[in-house]
């Protein structure tokens, strides 16, 4: 590492005060400053260069305590970048193998509920199947009954009376099964990733704009409307209108931007 000399907490407390004593000195002598006339302007933009100067003063000398610490500072983080990284390697090798099984078991567990629901689903079909067709077979036995009974012929409206509570039987054991499906859960295998202390799963939802035209463009047409809540989702490019401020000046002009210049004064030291 870097062998510079380490500065002590008392040379900055002394550089400090000092630093202190020369701003406040500074700060009184130009609020005692009244510009109203060209000398006093002179007097003032000669003071303004002296600051510069002692402000330039100022910067050197805290960089000069500075700089062994940021030296000493940069040695230690190169002595660990190197175990820092090598760490971050293996964590995310490991996170990696971690997510991808964790992901093959979700998917597992996401099959097994595709395939009880389709079990349930077609076991209820069936159900229904049997219902319907008991309904309909008790239906017929019962007309095939009215029938013989009018006719007065009493041996086949007892055969006929017989098959349809048969295929009422059959009919109120459907009923009972669809209702007995739809307050008895469904049965799904368990298949979860098992827990480890210290490490939970997460997920994190995020947001991408794939196509800012249509953005801006459903913006445009719901502040037409009123609503400027998809506004909000958009960003002017302050850094490129001030690259067009700059390049064009007075002559610059862009929909809904106010270009404008901001007069200073430029100060160089004595």
């Amino acid at each position: 590492m870097n062998s510079a000399v380490i500065p002590t907490s008392a040379d900055a407390d002394k550089a400090a005060a000092a630093a202190t004593q020369l701003a406040e000195n500074t700060y009184q002598l130009a609020l005692a400053y009244t510009v109203d006339s060209p000398e006093m302007y002179a007097l003032a933009t000669e003071e303004l260069r002296a600051i510069a100067t002692r402000k330039a003063e100022l910067t050197e000398k805290r960089m000069s305590l500075t700089r062994p610490l940021d030296a000493v500072k940069a040695g230690i983080m190169d002595l660990f970048r190197g175990p820092l990284a090598r760490l971050e390697e293996a964590d995310q090798l490991l996170r990696g193998a971690a997510l991808d099984w964790k992901r093959a078991e979700d998917e597992k567990a996401r099959k097994a509920q595709a395939e009880a629901e389709a079990v349930e689903r077609a076991r209820l079909a069936e159900i229904e199947r049997q219902r319907r067709e008991a309904e309909d077979a008790e239906r017929k036995a019962r007309e095939v009954a009215q029938a013989a009974l009018a006719k007065g012929d009493t041996a086949a409206f007892t055969l006929a009376a017989k098959l349809a509570d048969e295929r009422a039987a059959e009919r109120e054991e459907a009923e009972e099964a669809q209702q007995l499906a739809e307050v008895a859960p469904v049965h799904v295998p368990a298949v979860a990733a098992p827990k480890a202390a210290g490490v939970a799963g997460r997920v994190t939802w995020k947001a991408e704009v794939v196509d800012l035209a249509e953005l801006v463009k459903s913006a445009a047409e719901a502040l037409a409307r009123g609503d400027d809540t998809l506004l909000g989702y958009l960003q002017a490019d302050t850094s490129a209108l001030g690259q067009v401020a700059k390049a064009l000046k007075a002559k610059a002009r862009v929909p809904g931007v106010r270009f404008y210049a901001e007069e200073s004064l430029a100060v160089r030291r004595r």
